[in-house]
């Protein structure tokens, strides 16, 4: 399952930028790759700041959020 899963996943990285490219949406795809970098560095710093607050590892933390 997990297998499947990561080469979707890995298709659709590849096909994504491939097909808007030769779609003429060029500028699309620059907006999309600057969100992209842009959100995952917000929740790799919230993950980091959850993980120092509670001082656990990923799932301690979550456990103490939730309760």
């Amino acid at each position: 399952m997990s297998m499947a899963a990561f080469s979707i996943g890995i298709g659709n990285l590849w096909k994504f930028p491939y097909v808007v490219g030769n779609n003429g949406g060029g500028a699309f795809l620059v907006a999309y790759l600057i969100f992209i970098v842009l959100f995952s560095s917000v929740g790799l710093t919230a993950e980091y700041a959850v993980g120092r607050c509670f001082r656990t590892g990923a799932v301690g933390s979550y456990r103490e959020i939730w309760r």
